[in-house]
């Protein structure tokens, strides 16, 4: 390894730490903002809004000093409590349809007539309409001067071009990309339904939803919801009260007016019939989401590093510690590995079959197995994949998913792979779960049904897994059911 390798990777670890302390500082900032919020307008901090949280954020950038924070066009001092309500706006310096960027760098709050006035124009190219009311270009300047330095070159006369200087590239691909596979997404779905495909704009979709009252159909804080899968049932709900005629009145709004004449659109939509919100809320709440599992035995058998046998469960590694290469000992369960070849080093067993010398930890599990003993008790049975593959190499794929017994040959109750289903009563309620992972020990992960990113909530404690063993599934009468691509329930029914 040469020197500026070694300095790679010390710049690599540098950033993944930066990453990390920032990604850390967000959290606490999140977590003050939250309580924030919750203290101005008296709700439980649960209750408060992701959106009203990047307001406090993008408030707080308007100046240091809590007093100096005003609307960067009309100058209207912005109050806590004036930020949280309707007559503040988030709102982008340079045009989200010209630029695509819904960064924090290119939001900011306004005065919801100023953002009015603005329109789709840049701050530069809405300086005369400024004007007529009284705000002055050089005063909006003198404010963005505050801002994060990210941010305050966006208002000048230039902004744009600055932007568009490295990005121009990329924003002509990404719009490229977006209608291209929009075009083929409706000839592919144009076989299917030959007549009357058509492309909504996913902008016109979000805001239908929200006048319609959708998005508090799957949350309680007036946002769509996208850690529940059945959010994109919501969509199609609207998309199926959209008509061309709609279509055609978005897509002629003109570019100078555009906020303001969509807004009207909207503003004037009536609820398609009266109980229109109550009937999508029927429909979701019926609907059971499908995962396809996978039932292959076929994956990674173990990890890469090899580890030395020892005895008695022991092994050792050679690990880098603090630039040194150390040789290290510990208690671990490890895929034992033999050579024919390598007799004359590591000797023979008493069978006389070459001696183990080498093991890898195993990197996964292929199931867990719920069997019955002999007093009628469930018992779980870990199945690794490594031994899903020495089993199926020596007796076939039929031993493997032999539909009654399990593979130690006592009667199976059922077979559980990631993202398998069952049907359990837990906490007094009847709850349908999805298989997340099982551990070594027997201990089986669930997930609700419709729960999106639930690994990346579950770390971030936003969510938590429905932990269950063997005995504790017989005690929640669980059996595995089954549930088709269209969304259909299948239960055979608890069987002791």
């Amino acid at each position: 390894m040469t020197k500026s390798d070694t300095e790679n990777l010390k710049q690599s670890k540098e950033q993944r730490d930066e990453e990390s302390k920032r990604q850390a500082d967000n959290q606490r900032r999140n977590t003050r903002l939250r309580s924030d919020i919750a203290s101005v307008l008296n709700i439980s901090a649960e209750r408060v809004r992701a959106a009203d949280i990047q307001k406090m954020i993008l408030w707080e950038e308007l100046s240091n000093n809590v007093a100096d924070r005003h609307c960067p066009y009309s100058g209207v001092q912005i109050s806590a409590a004036m930020l949280l309500s309707e007559q503040v706006e988030i709102e982008h310096i340079l045009p989200f349809s010209e630029t695509l960027d819904d960064s924090l760098n290119n939001k900011t709050v306004s005065m919801r007539q100023a953002n009015r006035v603005k329109g789709n124009r840049t701050p530069w190219q809405a300086r005369e309409e400024f004007a007529t009311q009284g705000w002055a270009y050089a005063d909006i300047l003198h404010r963005a001067e505050q801002m994060p330095k990210a941010k305050r070159y966006r208002f000048g006369e230039d902004g744009l071009q600055r932007w568009l200087k490295d990005d121009a590239g990329f924003l002509a691909r990404a719009l490229n990309d977006t209608r291209h596979l929009s075009k083929v997404t409706r000839e592919y779905l144009s076989l299917i339904c030959p007549q009357n495909t058509r492309v909504i704009p996913g902008r016109m979709t979000a805001m239908l939803r929200a006048k319609f009252g959708l998005n508090d159909v799957l949350g309680l804080n007036g946002e769509k919801n996208r850690n529940d899968h059945r959010h994109h049932a919501v969509d199609a709900c609207v998309i199926a009260v959209t008509d061309q005629g709609l279509l055609q009145r978005f897509a002629q709004a003109s570019a100078s007016a555009r906020e303001q004449q969509l807004n009207r659109l909207v503003d004037n939509m009536p609820l398609p019939w009266h109980n229109y919100r109550d009937h999508v809320q029927r429909a979701i709440s019926s609907i059971w989401v499908s995962h396809k599992p996978d039932h292959g035995h076929e994956g990674a058998m173990h990890n890469d590093t090899a580890y030395g046998l020892l005895g008695n469960g022991r092994v050792s590694v050679h690990k880098v510690v603090n630039g040194k290469r150390e040789r290290m000992e510990d208690n671990l369960k490890v895929i034992e590995f033999s050579d024919a070849k390598a007799t004359a080093r590591h000797g023979v067993l008493s069978t006389g079959e070459p001696r183990p010398y080498k093991g890898y930890k195993g990197d996964s599990n292929y199931c867990i197995e719920i069997i019955r003993n002999d007093k009628g008790k469930w018992e779980g049975e870990v199945i690794s994949t490594f031994e899903a593959y020495q089993l199926v190499r020596q007796h076939g794929l039929a031993r493997l998913r032999h539909p009654k017994l399990g593979v130690n040959g006592r009667p199976l109750v059922m077979r559980l792979i990631i993202d398998d289903y069952v049907k359990l009563e837990h906490e007094s309620h009847h709850r349908v779960l999805r298989v997340a992972y099982a551990n070594s020990a027997g201990t089986i992960a669930f997930a609700d049904h419709q729960e999106a990113n639930v690994d990346k909530r579950t770390r971030s404690k936003e969510l938590s897994y429905v932990f269950k063993t063997a005995g504790s599934l017989q005690k929640s009468q669980a059996r595995r059911i089954t549930i088709s691509p269209i969304g259909e329930l299948h239960d055979p029914g608890f069987k002791e």
